[in-house]
C-alpha cells in the first residue's frame, strides 16, 4: 500500500542543482519505512538468495 502523503507529492523536484540533497532527502524519508519493514525485506532477500527470482525463467533479457 502506498502512503497518502500530500507533502511528498507536492514537494518540488530539484533544488537548484544540488544533486546530493535530493538523494539525502529521499533516504531520510524512506528510513522509517525501511526500519518498520526490515524483517520482511530480509525475508524476501533470503528467499531470492535460496531460490532465485520467482519468474526468472520468463525474463526476455
Amino acid at each position: 500500500m502506498l502512503p497518502d502523503d500530500r507533502a511528498m507529492i507536492d514537494q518540488p523536484r530539484g533544488n537548484g542543482g544540488d544533486a546530493a540533497a535530493p538523494a539525502y532527502a529521499v533516504a531520510a524519508r524512506d528510513e522509517p519505512w525501511q526500519s518498520e519493514n526490515r524483517a520482511v525485506i530480509e525475508s524476501s532477500n533470503l528467499f531470492v538468495a535460496r531460490h532465485g527470482l520467482p519468474l526468472a525463467g520468463y525474463r526476455q533479457f
